[in-house]
Formats: structure tokens, sequence, C-alpha cells
């Protein structure tokens, strides 16, 4: 068939050139033939005009040959285009006949094996990873959580009366604000090559593996970005499913986020103790002081909290292991170039002083009536979670003195069968309230939470 076409195709091509190369030469022979007649016109009517030449030279002696040679006619001249060999057949092909082999049923059953290995290695497991991936957390939930803060309500000169949170008390900070006494003890005793691993390191992963099969010695290998993502997005929980998780992560998050925010991340999403997350949260519990104001001495305190806050605390754990703990970590900073030996000495034997733990709540009455009005207003997720700073109307003071005046005077009445009471202080003017007791103890048993103003 193909040999057919292109035989077509040829005899085409020399039919078209044959017409076309004649055509032009039919054209040239009219036009020198009107030339011809056109220059023996000429030729006739100048002969006249010539002056007689008196020598030998005969004009008509070569008239003959000019008028000849202009008379030249191309009747007589054929041209013809040589044919184009053709093409020889091409010869035909056949392939060899092939069958496939009987399988004998042992084959059957292990091609049929094979078979079932290959659907399982590139069609159920690229689907069940990819289904494992699409369950991981958004990491970009880190950025979100850092902002999470407790609610603070104040009275009306600033003195704090209570911090709304709902299990842990956030209390972000920016990393700028932190002193570098802790976030060195910090990197030493938790991750010391933060700054140069990409979310995980290796060597630490083989070495906790080792220790964990060969030695019956359970160790920790995660970096300060595994434990941020451990506290953060996942579970607590040991299992293999959620530490490869956490590994994926790991290197996810430091692919979006810089080494600084994953620092400043992971400090204020760290618990320090009790309902205490974060370093400025933990500083108030263990201090009663803001985070700015530790040395070195409380620093490494602090530090060494988060890997078992309710074993090393100082004001709910032993405190010889929490001064045990202070001590490492002092090592490891020495250990880092951080600090001298001399630094570490003098720190470990520096006397420290703990804040009482006492749960704090000041006007406990008017701290309910004003939450559930947040709550009316801004809905229950921003106030616990917003960082919210409401003045209130309140005098703490004024409230102070209020309130021991109920509680003298609920006495004084004790035999009229009076065993609570209640006062509310308005200003008149603004309708301001000044004081809100709601009972005369908000911590006694059975009634001291009922709120006899509202009753």
């Amino acid at each position: 068939m193909i040999t057919f076409i292109g035989y077509c195709l040829i005899n085409l091509v020399e039919t078209l050139l044959v017409n076309i190369i004649g055509s032009v030469f039919r054209a040239l022979n009219k036009a020198l033939k009107r030339s011809s007649a056109y220059i023996s016109g000429f030729y006739k009517r100048q002969k006249n005009q010539l002056p007689k030449i008196k020598k030998t030279f005969s004009f008509s002696k070569y008239k003959s040959i000019f008028t000849k040679l202009l008379e030249f006619k191309l009747k007589n001249v054929s041209f013809r285009v040589p044919k184009l060999p053709s093409i020889p057949k091409l010869p035909t092909l056949k392939l060899p006949a092939f069958s496939f082999p009987k399988l004998r049923p042992g084959n059957k059953i292990i091609f049929f094996s094979l078979g079932l290995v290959c659907a399982f290695i590139f069609i159920l497991v690229p689907l069940q990873v990819y289904a494992w991936i699409r369950q991981l957390p958004n990491p970009n939930l880190l950025a979100q959580q850092a902002t999470n803060s407790s609610t603070k309500i104040l009275d009306r000169n600033g003195k704090l009366l209570y911090e709304i949170y709902v299990d842990r008390n956030y209390e972000p900070v920016a990393l700028n604000k932190v002193p570098a006494d802790v976030i060195d003890a910090t990197l030493a005793i938790e991750d010391s090559e933060f700054y140069q691993h990409h979310g995980i390191r290796f060597n630490s992963i083989v070495r906790a593996a080792r220790a964990s099969l060969f030695e019956d010695n359970l160790q920790g290998a995660s970096t300060i970005t595994q434990q941020l993502i451990k506290n953060v997005l996942l579970t607590p929980e040991r299992t293999l499913s959620r530490k490869l998780k956490e590994i994926v992560l790991a290197l996810w998050v430091e692919r979006i986020y810089t080494k600084n925010q994953i620092l400043e991340f992971y400090l204020n999403n760290t618990p320090y103790g009790g309902t205490a997350w974060g370093v400025e949260a933990g500083a108030k519990k263990i201090f009663g002081k803001d985070i700015d104001q530790l040395d070195l001495a409380e620093s490494a305190m602090l530090a060494g909290l988060p890997s078992a806050p309710s074993v090393y605390s100082p004001v709910d754990g032993d405190i010889n292991l929490s001064k045990l703990r202070q001590k490492q970590v002092l090592l490891r900073m020495v250990d880092q170039k951080y600090i001298t030996q001399q630094q570490a000495d003098v720190a470990y034997d520096e006397e420290l002083h703990y804040a009482p733990q006492v749960h704090y709540i000041k006007a406990p009455h008017f701290v309910e009536y004003v939450r559930k009005q947040l709550e009316q207003t801004y809905g229950e997720r921003m106030t616990d979670f917003g960082g919210l700073t409401v003045r209130t109307t309140l005098d703490l003071d004024l409230q102070e003195k209020v309130q021991q005046i109920v509680k003298d005077e609920v006495a004084k009445d004790a035999r009229l069968n009076i065993s609570n009471g209640a006062a509310v202080v308005l200003d008149t003017r603004t309708r301001e309230i000044l004081a809100y007791v709601g009972s005369i103890d908000y911590f006694q048993d059975d009634y001291g939470a009922y709120d006899v103003v509202t009753a």
C-alpha cells in the first residue's frame, strides 16, 4: 500500500514538471517570433538610410546569416523530463509467531503472588501513604496556637483580679524579651544542635533506638522542633505511628518557619508545672517574677523543668531533685561554652526564693459576673483564649473592706439565724460597680460560691 501511494505521488510530480516546463518554452518561442519580426522590419526601414560604403565590405554577405539567426525557431526543440527511477517494493516482514507458554499450576501461583506484591507496592502503599499524610495536622496551626493567651480581669487601678484560661495558662512573650540565660540554658539541656539540624537528628535517633532495643534503657531523641510538635499538634503517647508523624512534621515545620520562630513557639508552648505553659507563666508560677527579671540560677532551674515538670518542680516536687536538675543544666551550659565553671558554681550556691502556690482570685463573685458578660459579648472561645485585658470599675481596696464588713455583720447577727450576706457599692453618678460581695466566703463549702446578689 505504501509503495503504491509513493508511486502515484512521483508520477503526479513528473506530470506537473513536464507541463510547467513546456509552457515556459512555448512562451519563449512566441517571444522570439515577435522579436524576429520586429527586427526584420526595423532593418528594412533603416537600410535605405545607411550611407553607401565605398570599401569592399558587403553587408549583403552577412544578411542571410543574421536573418537565419533571428528566424531560429524552437519548434523542433523537444525537452523531456527523465523519468525518476521507480521505488522498489519493500519486502514484506513476517513476525515470528509467539505464544505464551502454558503455565503449570505451580507457576500460576508464583505469577499470581508476584502480581499481588506489585499491586501492593505500586497501588496500595502509595494510597495509604497519601491518606496518612492527609491526616497530619496543619503546621500553620503553630502560629495560631502561639497567639493563645489567658484573659486578664483587672480592677480600675490595674490590679489583677483573675486570669481566665482552660487547662493551660498561656502568656506568650516575644523571643527578644526572653533573657539570654534562659535561651542558652534551654538549648544546652534540650537541643544543643538546634541551629545546625533540619528538624531531626539521625544520630540521636539511632542512639535512642539502640539503647531502647539492646540496653532496655528508654531514651529521648527529640529535638526542640519535635517537642514543639508533640506539645501543640500531637498527643504525648509513645507509639511508632506518632513518632513517624512527629518526624515528618518536624521536617515540614523547618521549611515553613525560621529557627527563631520555632524557638519562640517552643518557649511559649512548653509545660513548666501545673497549668503554667510557656516561660512567662512558668517564671510567675515558680518565682513570682516576669521572665525578663530572672538571673542565671533561676534561668537554669526553669530550663530544667519541661522534661518532667512534676518531678523537677521546686514548688510541687522534690527540692533535692530540682537542685540536681539545676546542676545538670549548669554543667551543660559550661560544656557548650555559654558560661564558665566559676559562674556555674556561684549560680548553684545561690539561694532561690519561690512564690507561694495559691489559687489567685480576687472578688470572685464579681469576676464570675464579668466573665458571663464577656462570653455573651465575645463568645466562649475568645474569652478563654483571646488574651483579652479587661479593666473593670471595681476598686479592689474598697472591695476588701466591704468583704470584711459583710463577714463581721453576719457574725454579729448569727443569733438571728443569719448565715450569709451580700453587698454592692455603686457610684451614684456613673452607676459603676465599686465593690461586689456575693457571699461572706466564696471558698466556703456548700453555699460559699452561691451569689446572693443575683439570687
